[in-house]
């Protein structure tokens, strides 16, 4: 029955349309690397380096950056690179929050760092032979990462999975991500190589391992049943489900999830300078000429488009050519109306912190949505909404502990 089940939310997947292509990203993630080094206590310091790429600006420029962690039970947060205004947790998405002390516009890049000291991080096998890290980084539905390297202190590790390089003192993954794609590494240890609370919880010994011992007959089976599911679902429930999928389509345009389209004003700025006098018969420039009346040569000297982030020129907003305080040099104003598909502020969908971007980081199964936690429950995504930022989703509390801050501390202090 398990079987059949996962292949019927397979087949309603694949039959669910996709709304968000790779060539509509606003953001692009050109490098991501973390680096994990896990004390005495098995407590991990998680270090972060984002580069994050604003590839549309359309909904403003990247203000903010939002990164999902593995749960709430962190005993630090910290900045490590000049251009982080402000950072601290957002309890509500579950969060880290990186405030920039700039703006960044469509073709530049925000090169931030950060780190987190992160606890409830490992459960234990049956036996409690060994203390058990599953860890998924943030990942970031509306954002590809180029290049992503997880390097995590190879000090007293037991074994690890999958495959990975040793460079120096670390183990070292590298891959890159689509949108919305997830990595995750294992990492297990001896039990009394650290000082592992017991009474953490234990993870499956036999998880992704039911089905090594299939016999033939028993994929027969499961392929005859699936193809009778998947027939009676077409058959039974392909017509409502499409109709809840358009009720659910436009709902989340109503509220403001997802993308919508919008009508945006968009002014070029191009300042020419004219010459104050004919280059060619000498005539003085009257008043508005742009080519001289006697021999009909250009006084136009120069052209040249003005970006838009020159605030010298910014106040010019309305259509027509407007005079300085150098009488030969003007500003030719062009307004223009421009629809463009933008990214509106959701739980799952925020421009400001994470967009294209949203990621996640657990020590288990992970949360889409441009992270790393223990275990499986809610989870943040990756987005963006009108002001600038993304943000990244992550799987929370790992082991359902719902221990506050406080606790956590009592606890330690009593060791």
């Amino acid at each position: 029955m398990k079987k059949l089940f996962c292949l019927v939310l397979i087949c309603l997947c694949l039959m669910l349309p996709s709304k968000i292509k790779a060539d509509e990203f606003i953001d692009e993630i050109t490098d991501y690397e973390i680096t994990i080094d896990v004390d005495d206590d098995g407590i991990l310091t998680i270090r972060y380096h984002i580069e994050w790429l604003v590839l549309d600006d359309d909904i403003g420029p990247l203000i903010y950056a939002e990164i999902g962690i593995p749960n709430s039970h962190y005993l630090s947060i910290k900045a490590l690179s000049d251009n982080i205004e402000d950072i601290y947790y957002q309890d509500k998405n579950g969060t880290v929050m990186v405030d920039f002390n700039e703006d960044y516009y469509e073709g530049q890049t925000a090169v931030f760092e950060f780190e987190v000291v992160q606890d409830y991080m490992y459960a234990f096998s049956s036996e409690n032979e060994y203390a058990v890290y599953q860890f998924t980084p943030a990942w970031f539905d509306y954002a590809d990462v180029d290049y992503l390297k997880i390097s995590w202190n190879n000090g007293d590790v037991d074994s690890y999975s999958p495959a990975a390089v040793i460079e120096g003192d670390y183990i070292v993954w590298e891959t890159s991500l689509k949108g919305g794609q997830r990595f995750k590494v294992n990492v297990n240890y001896a039990a009394n190589v650290k000082n592992f609370d017991t009474s953490r919880g234990y993870v499956d010994d036999n998880d992704g391992d039911e089905d090594e011992n299939l016999t033939y007959m028993d994929v027969v089976y499961t392929i005859i049943g699936g193809l009778m599911v998947l027939a009676v679902v077409v058959v039974v429930l392909a017509v409502p489900v499409l109709i809840l999928i358009g009720i659910i389509s436009t709902i989340k345009e109503v509220i403001g999830s997802g993308f919508k389209t919008k009508t945006v004003k968009k002014i070029k700025r191009t300042l020419i300078e004219y010459y104050p006098e004919c280059p060619s018969c000498g005539a003085a420039r009257g008043e508005n000429d742009k080519v001289c009346k006697y021999c009909g040569r250009s006084f136009i000297k120069s052209e040249e488009v003005i970006e838009e982030d020159d605030k010298q020129y910014n106040r010019f907003t309305t259509e027509g050519l407007h005079s300085t305080t150098n009488p030969n040099i003007f500003v030719n104003v062009h307004v223009s109306q421009k629809k463009v598909r933008v990214r509106v502020p959701s739980s799952n969908n925020k421009r400001g912190g994470g967009g294209g971007g949203s990621s996640c980081a657990c020590v288990s199964s992970s949360c889409a949505c441009v992270s790393s936690c223990a275990c499986a429950s809610s989870c943040a995504c990756a987005c963006a909404s009108s002001g600038g930022g993304r943000a990244g989703c992550s799987v929370k509390d790992f082991y359902n502990s719902g221990l506050t801050i406080e606790q956590i501390e009592k606890r330690n202090a009593s060791k």
